[in-house]
This record gives structure tokens, C-alpha cells and sequence, in this order.
């Protein structure tokens, strides 16, 4: 990338915002400091240049950061909030396509820019930046709020005054104007409950009074685009509203006074969980009608024909329709209901002859709040006079005067499923397939309880496995790539699922690769298909056993010292999908580094494959696994195998028949081999000829070379090569690597009439693998490649 001439930003400069785009989690302050060091440290070098060639230094451009008082990029907030280093138009423009992810189309900067500099001057200065660039930014609530406030309390003071107040609302409005967002209720808004901050009434708000409260502020969450998954998990144990920034296409109503939402009627908050919809200043009323519940104190029904569950009526703005009881249309007037459990539709004079509600279409993997109850806990006090078994709430469960004794403060609830039911649970990945993981984790909130559905950034998939490893039947439904069910399954290996065989797991491909969503018939990636759709095919889906294996490495401790330090940690020790060592392992490594370098460099699949083509291309040329058939040595089931003689410069093990997002290394076993198949006990092991051989075998001209299907296999290596599991690539010191099976686990097939070979469950084809037949691979003397 070229300088851009009319800012005076340098490639050099450039490079180092993509280099600095490593912290853009939380980050901003280590950006700032270390980009302003750059151009600092960069003109002093040019003027010593000058100086040593005996010319007069020019003098720095106006708005340049050369005359920052930021010293390195460990400085405080203060250093530089106070520091006159600043942005230029043309500088901005670069700050928001390297920093923000957003084009630099000047349509796009220039009202952004704007919005930005609030004083006019034609620069952006830190603390404007640091303000617009949080209100653009997701993450905690705490955390940005903690931020904006020692931005603004420049001075140290410890508290902020109405004028601070009023300069951080309108710094916010501005750029969310500039978005696109609608803000013109939220002014009034937020400078009276802004206000309302100041608890004690003395004109200041304090830092503590600024983030508890603050936290809390609905239309200040919303606006900011803040993270609220913390906030909400509380909320969802509470059974309140979770709220988010909705536009509607037709004009709607508040739930709650009744008039017409913001934007003409078009904009407002909704309810997560029970599409209950208000104006910003009305959801912060006391006297809302309450959510959905998600628990209660009420016993199971049976499984008899009426489940005895009230429905859960929300008035108005629902889509056209027709009714469930006299079957006329639903507009979705403010004189028309739906059911937030089972979705039907009714007029107001409908809704008393209507039975009981019976879940809907998604009844077998819904747990309505009637699944799930305090538990009956026993305090310590051991007082004859205190009542015995007390229920627990989510509030008593950390009160400081009622001390209870848990197996988990995490799982308070005892959860009774209804008996005909088969429940779901869901794991979702926000950060996969760019903003699918946000929607379909608010959709399925909705559509099941919100009790059923986790957040993978609050804690991992142990919070709801914990929760749920006493319920027999459950589905696990997770949401994200080949790394996510991984990191389910890999939980689920230290779970004791008590008296109930493990839970069956689905996949909803996001993102890319997802080589098991494909061999489970799932494809390569959810291209927002009706969510409804995809829970009926999930409890459609057919159970499929899957092998994994474990990877055990023991370091060559009689190594040359230089070879031990090119070694890293090892990433993973059980395989779903697959492992290999060598050149195709070397290209994921340089791929994984090269993204850990310079991650705005790799924020689209298509530059994903651009760059993996261009390291492959690096990789032929470097040939730096050419001494592979020399080094290593391979056994299969005790069987030894000659890598030399083949010449090979790689070795796949392949768990599950797709590699590099779809690709079949194994094919169809040829006339030697039999079929692949996910829960034989076998894997396949196949060897990769150099990088050019990968590339054909990618572009479906050529196939792998078929080595063996066996249950063992050992590589013993004398040199440090890259290896990958499951495409988490690292450098490994001379060792003997070693896999062999781990176990089985229950997975989710799409269902069909016939499912393909690699699912079925066939017997074992150990007498077709090497170890079985030894003419089949042998020591590759007979072997013929396919």
C-alpha cells in the first residue's frame, strides 16, 4: 500500500496501523500511543538523515504527530488524551479501514469524520476518537464506561461535572447519527437519565456512580452497540427483558404507552425473548409489563393430552397472519395477540376460547419455564427454629445474609424436562460468520427459552453442560465452526453425564471450512435459512457415531538444543477431523502466523484464500519440507511404512472424509481400501508429494496417496516439522508423535432417506487395513497410487 500523499501518511506508517490492529479488542489507547511513536520515531530518523547529509530538517506539518508529547506505547490515557498528536482527513480515512474494519469511501468518512471532530478544527484528536470509536465498538458495558471516564476526567478531578456529561451525549448522538442510527428520542433521554446518575444529588457523578448505573442504562447500552451478554445472563436468570435496537419495515406501537414507535413508528427496543416492544424512554418504567418467564415454582405437567401451560400473550406488531381460532386474517393491529411459546396468532375476542398452549411446532425441544425450578436447599444455620428446605433464588443464592450451600453457584435450578421431550441446548460462537452469530443467538432466545441458549464468550459451553448433564435425551445444538464443536466435545470429555448416556451433537455451520458440518451433511455455512427450518431438521437429524483420537507427543530429549527451540506448544491432543505433518502443515502454520501478525489483513474469506494461495506459492518455491521423506519414519498398526522410498514431503491422518473446506483426500478407498467411514475405529492415512501435489489434490485433478486405514499409527521425526490438528498448526521439536483411538461420541446427521457410506454404520474393514492384509499397503512395496 502506497503513502497516502495527502495526509503525509507514509507506507511505513500505514503498516504499522495494520501491525497495531492486534489490540483492536479493547485496545484503542495501545494503538494510538504506538502509531503517534511511529511518526515520531520516524521523524527524527529523516531529520538525522538530513542532518548527516548537512540539510536544513522541514519543519512538521501542521496537525502532524511529530510534536507528540506521547512517548511510547505503554503511556497512559492521560499522556495521550493530553497530547497534541491528532488525525488529518486523509490519516482518519486509513484509522477507519485499518482500526474500525469500515471502507474508506469518502461518502462514508467524511460525515464520520465530521461527526468526529466536534470542535471543527479539521483534526480528530484522541479524545474524540476514544469516544467515537467506543460508541462503534462492541464490548462490556464496564469496561467502556470506565474508559470514557478517565478520558474525560482529564484533570484527575475523580468525578465528572453536567458540562463533561453533555459533551460526552453529544459526541455519542453525532457519530450515531452518522451511522445511520436513530437518535432523536435518545437525547432527551439520556441527558435526564444521565442526570439520574448523580445518586447523591451533588452535581457530580462519581466513577462509581458512573459505571453501576451507567451499566444499566438501557438506551445508553443501546446506542453505544455495547456487549450486554453479561448483563443479560443475569437478566435471563431474573426473567426480565432483554432488550435491543430494533428497525421495523411497517409502522409499530410502544407496548406500553401505545404510541408510535421513534423514526415514525419504525424504531424501538425489543424483548430478546418475548418481542415485547417500547419506546427507550419507556423501557425504563417500573411498571412494564413483566417477560416471558424462564422458571417458576410450578410442577411438571404430565404427559397427558393438554400440558396445562398458560400462553404467553404480546399485543401488536406481529407479521400478517391468519388467527388460530376463527382462522381470519392478523394484521398485527394493537386488538391482535401472539404467543411468545407456541407463536400462534389470535384476535382480542379469540384469545379465551383457545386451549392451553402446547409449545408449538418445537414442542419436543423446547423447556418452558415450568422445566425449571429453584432447588429445595438447606441453609448452614442449623437453627431447629429456622425453616428447613427454603428455595433458592438467584438473588438468595448470593445474598450475603442467606448463606446456601450449592453443588454450583452456576446451576441453582433443578431442571425436570417434560417427559415426551427431547431437549435442546445451544452453543453459540458470536465472533463466527461475521454478525450470524449476534442474530441467531437473539432468534433462538425467542423461539426456545433463553434458558436454553449460551453465549460461548460468557464462559465457554462448561456453564450450560453443567447445568444440563442430568437430563437424558439432550440435543446440543452448536453454533459456530469445526473449532466450536471441538471445544463442546472437548468439554463434554470431562463431564460425568450421571445415569444419562451423553447428549448427541448438531453443528449450524458458521464462518468457513466447517469440513464436519459437511460430512454431517450440514453444509459449508448458514446462509440465513428461516431458523424454525433448521431446528425441525435438527430434531429431524439422524445419530451417527463419530471416532476421535488422541495425540500423544514425547519430545526427543537426545535433540541438538537448536532444534528443541524451534518448538511450540502443543495445541490440541484429541482429533475430530484431522492431523497432519509437513508441507501442508507448513502452509497452515505460515497462514496461522501470518494472521496473528496482521489480522486486518485476513477479514474476508476472500482474502483468506488469496493469501493461503500466495504462502502455498512461497511454500514451493522455499521447498522447506524437502528433507521430510529423510527424517521421519512411519509405523501403521506396528506395520512400518518406507517414506523415503515414496519421497514424500507430508502425512495426513484423516478422521472424517473432507479436508481444506470440502475436499475428499481419501476418495472412495480405491481397489485396495475400503471406504471412509466417521465410526469404524479406523482412520485414513494418505501422503502429500510437495505443495504443488496439494494444490491438485485442492482443484480435484489428483488424489492423496493411500497409505492404510488402521486404528495406530507412529511418526517419529528427527528434525522440527509443523504439524495441525483440526487446522491449529504449530512448530514440533524432534519427537515421536503417537495416535490412537480416545473414544466415541454420538453426533447429528441431516436425515435422509440414505445417508452416505462415510456415516453409516458399518462393521469394521480391519481386514482391509495394513496390519489386516499386509499385500493391502504392506511396507508400500505393492502399493499402486490412485
Amino acid at each position: 500500500m502506497g503513502a497516502d500523499q495527502s495526509s503525509g501518511l507514509a507506507s511505513a506508517e500505514v503498516e504499522q496501523i495494520v501491525s497495531c490492529v492486534q489490540y483492536k479488542e479493547g485496545k484503542l489507547q495501545e494503538v494510538w500511543n504506538a502509531f503517534q511513536q511511529s511518526k515520531k520515531e520516524k521523524a527524527a530518523a529523516v531529520k538525522a538523515e538530513m542532518k548527516s547529509r548537512g540539510e536544513k530538517p522541514e519543519k512538521a506539518a501542521k496537525g502532524s504527530s511529530s510534536s507528540s508529547s506521547s512517548s511510547s506505547s505503554s503511556s497512559s490515557g492521560k499522556d495521550a488524551a493530553s497530547a497534541e498528536a491528532r488525525l488529518s482527513y486523509g490519516e482518519f480515512k486509513e484509522f477507519l479501514n485499518m482500526y474500525f474494519g469500515l471502507a474508506t469511501d469518502d461518502s462514508i468518512a467524511q460525515p464520520l469524520f465530521k461527526a468526529f471532530d466536534r470542535d471543527g478544527n479539521g483534526f480528530v484528536s484522541f479524545k474524540e476518537v476514544a469516544v467515537s470509536a467506543y460508541v462503534m465498538e462492541k464490548g462490556s458495558a464496564e469496561e467502556k464506561l470506565n474508559f470514557m471516564f478517565s478520558v474525560y476526567d482529564d484533570d484527575s478531578k475523580g468525578y465528572l461535572d453536567m458540562k463533561d456529561l453533555e459533551s460526552i451525549t453529544k459526541q455519542m448522538l453525532a457519530v450515531a447519527k452518522a451511522l445511520g442510527r436513530d437518535s432523536e428520542e435518545f437525547e432527551a433521554v439520556m441527558m435526564e437519565t444521565l442526570k439520574e446518575l448523580d445518586t447523591d444529588a451533588d452535581g457530580r457523578i462519581s466513577k462509581e456512580e458512573w459505571t453501576v448505573a451507567g451499566s444499566r442504562n438501557i438506551p445508553l447500552l443501546v446506542l453505544l452497540g455495547l456487549d450486554q451478554s453479561g448483563f443479560n445472563a443475569q437478566k435471563i436468570r431474573e426473567s426480565k427483558h432483554q432488550w435491543y435496537l430494533k428497525h421495523y419495515k411497517t409502522v409499530s406501537q410502544c407496548n406500553h404507552c401505545r404510541g408510535f414507535l421513534g423514526s415514525g413508528g419504525r424504531v424501538g427496543l425489543v424483548c430478546e425473548c418475548c418481542h415485547y416492544t417500547v419506546h427507550e424512554k419507556c423501557s425504563l418504567k417500573p411498571d412494564l409489563a413483566p417477560c416471558r418467564p424462564s422458571s417458576n415454582m410450578g410442577p411438571v405437567p404430565d404427559d397427558s393430552g393438554s400440558l396445562d401451560i398458560e400462553h404467553f400473550w404480546v399485543e401488536g406488531n406481529t407479521a400478517k397472519g391468519s388467527c388460530a381460532h376463527c382462522g381470519k386474517g392478523v394484521s398485527g393491529k394493537f386488538d391482535e395477540f401472539k404467543c411468545s411459546w407456541c407463536k400462534v396468532k389470535v384476535h382480542l375476542k379469540c384469545k379465551g376460547s383457545l386451549a392451553a398452549c402446547d409449545l408449538g411446532q418445537h414442542r419436543k425441544l423446547i423447556m418452558p419455564h415450568v422445566c425449571f425450578r429453584p432447588k429445595q436447599l438447606e441453609r448452614k444455620n442449623t437453627d431447629p427454629s429456622a425453616p428447613s428446605p427454603v428455595p433458592a433464588t438467584p438473588e438468595s443464592a448470593t445474598a450475603g445474609e442467606d448463606k446456601f450451600t450449592f453443588d454450583s453457584l452456576r446451576n441453582p435450578m433443578e431442571i425436570v424436562p417434560l417427559p415426551f421431550a427431547t431437549p435442546m441446548i445451544v452453543f453459540i460462537n458470536p465472533r463466527s460468520g461475521g454478525n450470524q452469530g449476534g442474530k441467531i443467538n437473539r432468534r433462538l432466545k425467542y423461539i426456545l427459552n433463553p434458558r436454553q441458549v449460551f453465549d460461548l464468550t460468557q464462559g465457554g459451553p462448561a456453564v450450560g453442560l453443567e447445568q444440563y448433564r442430568h437430563v437424558g435425551g439432550l440435543k446440543v445444538l452448536a453454533c459456530g465452526g469445526d473449532g466450536t464443536v471441538g471445544w463442546v466435545l472437548s468439554v463434554m470429555d470431562k463431564l460425568e453425564f450421571t445415569g444419562v448416556p451423553s447428549p448427541s451433537v448438531g453443528v449450524l455451520p458458521l464462518g468457513t471450512g466447517n469440513d464436519l458440518a459437511r460430512v454431517l451433511q450440514w453444509g459449508g455455512g448458514y446462509t440465513g435459512e428461516d431458523l424454525n427450518k433448521v431446528l425441525q431438521e435438527q430434531n429431524d437429524a439422524v445419530p451417527v457415531t463419530m471416532d476421535r483420537w488422541r495425540l500423544r507427543i514425547a519430545a526427543d530429549e537426545g535433540a541438538p538444543e537448536e532444534e528443541k527451540q524451534k518448538g511450540e506448544k502443543q495445541a490440541l491432543d484429541v482429533i475430530n477431523n484431522y492431523f497432519s505433518i509437513g508441507v501442508d502443515a507448513s502452509i497452515a502454520h505460515k497462514f496461522h502466523v501470518m494472521r496473528e501478525k496482521h489480522p486486518a489483513k485476513f477479514n474476508s474469506r476472500m482474502k483468506n484464500k488469496m493469501w493461503y494461495g500466495q504462502l502455498g506459492m512461497g511454500e514451493a518455491l522455499k521447498h522447506t519440507c524437502k528433507r521430510f521423506s529423510k527424517e521421519v519414519t512411519l509405523e501403521v498398526d506396528g506395520a512400518p511404512f518406507d517414506v523415503r522410498k515414496k519421497g514424500l514431503e507430508g502425512i495426513a491422518v484423516l478422521n472424517i472424509p473432507s479436508m481444506y473446506g470440502g475436499t475428499n483426500l481419501w476418495g472412495d478407498g480405491g481397489s485396495k481400501f475400503g471406504k471412509a467411514n466417521i465410526g469404524d475405529r479406523l482412520f485414513e492415512v494418505v501422503g502429500l508429494y510437495s505443495t504443488m501435489h496439494v494444490g491438485q489434490i485442492k482443484s480435484g485433478v489428483r488424489d492423496a496417496y493411500r497409505i492404510a486405514q488402521c486404528s495406530s499409527i507412529k511418526i517419529t521425526t528427527r528434525e522440527t516439522y509443523p504439524v495441525q490438528v483440526d487446522g491449529e498448526p504449530w512448530m514440533c521439536a524432534p519427537s515421536t508423535l503417537e495416535i490412537t483411538h480416545h473414544n466415541q461420541v454420538c453426533m447429528l446427521a441431516k436425515g435422509s432417506k440414505k445417508l452416505p457410506s462415510s456415516l453409516s454404520s458399518s462393521g469394521s474393514k480391519s481386514d482391509l487395513a495394513v496390519g489386516g492384509d499386509i499385500n493391502v499397503a504392506g511396507a508400500g512395496a505393492d502399493a499402486t497410487e490412485d
